[in-house]
């Protein structure tokens, strides 16, 4: 077997609070397709520490180790042991088994119901104009709708006069909105002035 380790930055700041966990995970999975022209497969290992914190708070990279193994890549940790050649591992949970039907069977029993979820969760709504993505797709409607439409050009609008002055003033006139979309601010920030100190004041405010 051949193995490699990375580190993979998760970049979900700009997607739903609720959805950062999930889409990290999807992150990892883009970052070892693009290693290999094999299928890809991530240990649980992997999910556990990306979800460790719940569903808003994924990690801000993940270091992995990519496993060749026969007819697909396996996604764990660098610290997991890797599986032993006499034993079929369980590339979900990490269980080992000494005959291919064991590791079958425990894959049908507990596994099953876990890829249904998983297709599931991947099936989302992504907006095409800022990559957030929707659980359904009236979430997406209503979001191209506020932010993308007249009432969001006139939002971005404001947040572009608010941004343009100090840093300062910028917080002060921002602390004084009723209910401010901060990724919204972020987007205007990065697209004009981009500041290192504005930035990590909405992103803290994101968390």
């Amino acid at each position: 077997m051949e193995e490699n380790v990375f580190s993979v930055p998760l970049n979900v700041k700009k997607t739903e609070r609720k959805n950062r966990a999930a889409r990290a995970v999807r992150e990892v999975k883009k970052f070892a397709r693009k290693q290999t022209e094999k299928d890809v497969k991530i240990g649980q290992e992997i999910n556990d520490e990306i979800w460790k914190r719940g569903a808003q708070k994924p990690p801000s990279s993940i270091r992995v180790r990519l496993v060749d193994v026969d007819d697909y890549v396996l996604v764990q940790t660098p610290e997991r042991e890797l599986p032993s050649e006499e034993e079929f591992e369980c590339e979900d949970c990490g269980k080992t088994f000494s005959t291919e039907q064991g590791l079958k069977v425990h894959r049908s029993r507990a596994h099953e119901e876990e890829e249904k979820e998983e297709v599931e969760e991947e099936e989302g709504y992504i907006c095409e104009k800022c990559d957030r993505e929707f659980d359904t797709k009236r979430g997406l409607s209503i979001h191209e709708s506020q932010t993308h439409g007249e009432e969001g050009d006139e939002d971005r609008e404001r947040y572009e006069e608010v941004l343009s002055g100090t840093i300062s003033d910028a917080k002060e006139a921002i602390d004084e909105m009723d209910d401010p979309d901060f990724e919204m601010l972020l987007e205007v920030e990065e697209e004009n002035k981009d500041r290192k100190g504005m930035k990590e004041y909405l992103e803290d405010q994101m968390d």
